[in-house]
């Protein structure tokens, strides 16, 4: 397996593994041959193994953004897979380290897991996948809570003026999605609920409420543009739906 890990993540790897290995801390039993050969090929066979428990364990995680703890949770299973080892015990101890990715989260990295295994896609593919998941995750959960919040039929909400200065930036190349939302407003035969998505998406890019603020231009911009090509492409699939019930 290739380790795609810096220091700091391939030392939790270790920690981590050694707890599995040993979750009862009142006895320490000599490392593991695998994880002596793991250490050896991450060249960290001079690193003194700590014994973390599982507090321990989860306070290194904070210090650590949620693409790492996932690469690492990535690693560690794909590994407990190649050492043929209890999963569903040692899956049960990954649960509890990893439980602030969420049940759901650790299913899917699960499951790509056992794509690298079958040969489907290499680590790069796993760990590139897997943010653009992560990305496209935060964006949808943040536009439906957006749409929830400033649903409305009103399309005088909606400040044409303010909204076309917007057309700038990174916003400029989903421009086009932009204007369609803005004529599906004026189409008397679109349903209410569907135009109430609309104003919804229309509202958040005008109304300064990004969990990322319009003063950082280009962040602010990129996470508006991804937000409108989300609630374009809900609608259009209302639309769709809409018309062959018809």
């Amino acid at each position: 397996m290739n380790n795609m890990l810096n220091k700091i993540e391939n030392i939790l790897l270790i920690e981590i593994l050694i707890y599995i290995y040993q979750p009862n801390r009142r006895f320490y039993k000599p490392v593991p041959k695998n994880i002596r050969l793991l250490m050896k090929k991450i060249h960290m066979k001079k690193y003194k193994i700590r014994y973390h428990d599982l507090n321990t364990i989860n306070e290194s995680l904070v210090f650590l953004n949620r693409k790492s703890i996932e690469k690492i949770f990535v690693q560690t299973y794909i590994l407990l897979l190649e050492w043929n080892n209890d999963i569903e015990f040692n899956y049960s101890t990954l649960n509890d380290i990893f439980s602030k990715l969420g049940e759901s989260r650790i299913e899917d990295l699960k499951n790509m897991a056992h794509k690298y295994q079958n040969g489907e896609s290499s680590l790069e593919e796993i760990f590139t996948q897997s943010e653009v998941e992560a990305v496209e995750s935060k964006i949808k959960t943040k536009a439906l809570k957006l749409f929830n919040k400033f649903q409305s039929t009103d399309t005088s909400k909606i400040n044409v003026i303010e909204l076309n200065k917007l057309n700038k930036g990174v916003l400029m190349k989903v421009w086009g999605k932009v204007v369609k939302i803005l004529k599906i407003l004026n189409n008397p035969n679109i349903p209410s609920h569907i135009k109430a998505i609309a104003v919804g998406a229309l509202l958040y890019v005008i109304i300064p409420i990004d969990a990322i603020p319009d003063y950082i231009p280009v962040g602010g911009l990129v996470d508006d543009a991804a937000v409108i090509t989300f609630a374009f492409e809900q609608i259009s699939k209302l639309i769709r739906n809409n018309s062959n019930n018809e």
